[in-house]
């Protein structure tokens, strides 16, 4: 039962472990708790902060057309999206230590979860299963539900069942 979820998008983290049921003689199966939220300033600013002009263009001062150039705001986002995985890798990790867990889950979309992978690969041990979803946004229960579904996780049921 050990197990740390990790629920991701491009701008935040959601950090959950499974728990032993709060009221046993209400429910009988494990509850998802959430630990903390890290959010990615960086991709929620960037083009304000780094691009106060969203044109990608020079214009001419006599009208002609515009020169283009480059101004790597892909290379620049890029980072910024792998430094956010690895901060969210190394918080996962270190949630799974403190929890004693044995296995994290991994929710995200394929892209953030490929980069997730690279920040995994050095997990001692645990056991990593990926989800290539965004739920992000789901409430408790319903992610709880959702993960079930996929038998990441154990359903919710009622004491007796």
């Amino acid at each position: 039962m050990n197990t740390i979820v990790t629920v991701v998008n491009g701008s935040r983290a959601r950090f959950f472990s499974l728990q032993p049921a709060e009221t046993p003689v209400y429910e009988s199966s494990p509850r998802l708790v959430e630990h903390e939220n890290l959010v990615n300033p960086e991709n929620e600013s960037a083009d304000k902060a780094l691009w106060s002009d969203n044109s990608s263009g020079n214009r001419s001062s006599a009208g002609g057309g515009a020169h283009g150039y480059d101004d790597h705001r892909e290379q620049h986002r890029a980072e910024y999206e792998r430094r956010f995985s690895q901060s969210i890798a190394a918080k996962a990790i270190k949630l799974a230590h403190k929890q004693q867990a044995k296995s994290i889950v991994v929710v995200a979309d394929s892209h953030m979860l490929g980069l997730l992978r690279n920040g995994l690969e050095n997990s001692n041990g645990f056991s990593i299963k990926e989800l290539a979803k965004d739920y992000s946004k789901l409430s408790i229960s319903d992610l709880h539900a959702q993960l079930a579904s996929h038998h990441l996780i154990p359903a919710q049921r009622k004491p007796g069942q």
